[in-house]
């Protein structure tokens, strides 16, 4: 059975919330799983439905009327759908609401990115866990072993990614930190590629970025967060470009459309490429 770990609620303006997990180790097939939501304003009953994903590990919660005075609880049903064996967490909320200042904050930084900045791109969770490939995966040293696979991805694990989520993003200028120093984005080295991206999805090192401007595919090698009042603001990404023909150029991206930056694939593109 598969088992959630770590959910976090994003605020999400200007339409709701967005529930993220992540999963404890396992070695199930989780093609096999799908998620479902559960939502109430009562944290010890009245939970229901409000949605299902499957190859995912987020949700969003589009709240109608928004308000911010009012408390949501989540708990996150779990089901084989092989077995119909179900599992559902404990109930979570959100603890510490961002505040208002917080929320404005959170909402410009979506707004410039999505309309000033208009860069896109497409953020891919590598999976790090689950059914390990059956092509490439080295059982006995328990490590991928073909960074070309075309059923991993070069992950060691069984279709290597979730569902990529389409962002916007920006890189900062090569010119500002052609020299280490200080900067608005924290102390940076010469020659690093930064990007800094909103506050979701949340970003974790060896996940990758896709710039679908131009094809080509970046490792996420650190993430650092700029908060404000504890609520998590901005995202600050260090890159490192992956360079063809390494399986990430064979893994199939959405189609989106581009008035959201979070959406579920219907149809995808040829394998990108340079």
């Amino acid at each position: 059975m598969l088992y959630i770990k770590a959910p976090t609620i994003i605020t999400n303006l200007p339409t709701g919330y967005i529930v993220q997990w992540s999963l404890e180790k396992t070695a199930e097939n989780l093609d096999n799983y799908v998620f479902t939501i559960l939502t109430s304003t009562d944290p010890s009953t009245g939970f229901s439905a409000d949605g299902s994903v499957k190859n995912q590990l987020y949700y969003l919660h589009n709240v109608r009327n928004y308000d911010l005075s009012r408390i949501y609880y989540y708990q996150i049903q779990v089901q084989n759908t092989s077995t119909g064996e179900t599992v559902t967490t404990p109930t979570f909320y959100l603890e510490a609401a961002p505040s208002g200042v917080a929320l404005s904050m959170i909402d410009k930084e979506r707004r410039f990115l999505s309309t000033i900045i208009a860069h896109p791109g497409f953020y891919l969770i590598r999976k790090k866990t689950g059914r390990t490939c059956p092509r490439c995966f080295d059982q006995l040293k328990r490590r991928d072993g073909d960074p070309l696979c075309p059923v991993c991805y070069g992950t060691g694990y069984l279709g290597g990614y979730y569902t990529p989520v389409k962002i916007y993003f920006q890189f900062v200028e090569p010119s500002r930190i052609s020299q280490p120093g200080m900067t608005v984005f924290g102390q940076l080295e010469a020659n690093q590629i930064i990007a800094w991206m909103s506050n979701f999805p949340i970003a974790t090192a060896n996940d990758a970025l896709v710039d679908d401007i131009t094809g080509i595919a970046y490792l996420v090698s650190a993430v650092r967060g700029t908060t404000f009042g504890g609520a998590l603001i901005r995202q600050i990404l260090t890159l490192q470009q992956i360079e063809p023909p390494a399986g990430i150029y064979n893994f199939p991206l959405p189609i989106i459309s581009t008035s959201t930056a979070v959406a579920t694939a219907t149809s995808t593109l040829p394998p990108r490429g340079l």
